[in-house]
């Protein structure tokens, strides 16, 4: 699974927004914390939740596996619910 559409990741005013570019049907502006624009930048290239959680436990020390999974699914869905995944 991957990113559906192309967005420009930047920091505006203290925040990381991703803007949509080129998708006439899809202008959108997400907000997202540190974490999340990890994820998202994982989700650039096709990769699938256990590649994710391996990769936020290996940034965050400490953090278990559990925890990285549910995290990972949990973002994960929420670009799913709003069709922003090719899978």
């Amino acid at each position: 699974m991957k990113i559906k559409y192309e967005f420009a990741l930047s920091e505006v005013a203290g925040e990381i927004v991703a803007v949509s570019v080129g998708a006439e049907d899809r202008n959108m502006v997400l907000r997202l914390n540190s974490t999340a624009r990890f994820m998202w930048e994982l989700l650039t290239v096709d990769t699938d939740i256990d590649s994710i959680a391996t990769s936020l436990m290996d940034k965050y020390d400490g953090l278990d596996q559990e925890t990285a999974i549910a995290e990972a699914e949990e973002f994960v869905e929420l670009l799913r619910s709003n069709q922003l995944l090719d899978e």
